[in-house]
């Protein structure tokens, strides 16, 4: 299994309550895709990412930190993310890659230096 298929497995498969494995959509979430930029510099990343499992829907901690880093920058942000739609009702979870990082950071397998290192990379190279 390549790289991005098994950060796709864990990321979205595992954590993700939006991704259908059937259905091919043209673009996937920026945290997806931010995990996998990042772990072309943090190969240890996936092994971590193994330890990680889906946060409970009772608040996210995290939630400036990784609007800034990752939902501003997500082509679902304006128009199709549920998280952030005042219009969606009830619940409201986030895509499996904000799930991972909460995962990561909750387990204390990151710091939020950690994080902010990665988005300057990543924003660096987009």
């Amino acid at each position: 299994m390549d790289h991005e298929t098994n950060l796709k497995d864990i990321v979205c498969g595992r954590l993700c309550r939006f991704y259908r494995p059937d259905k091919s959509e043209p673009e996937s979430c920026h945290g997806l895709a931010f995990l996998i930029q990042w772990s072309k510099s943090y190969p240890d990343l996936i092994d971590l990412l193994e330890k990680t499992s889906r946060p409970e829907p009772c608040g996210y901690p995290y939630t400036r930190l990784l609007d800034r880093i990752l939902c501003r920058h997500c082509p679902f942000f304006a128009d199709g993310c549920d998280f952030v739609d005042a219009r969606v009702t009830g619940p409201k979870v986030p895509c499996g890659g904000y799930l991972a990082l909460v995962s990561l950071l909750h387990l204390n397998l990151i710091k939020e230096e950690d994080l902010l290192t990665a988005a300057c990379y990543a924003n660096s190279i987009n």
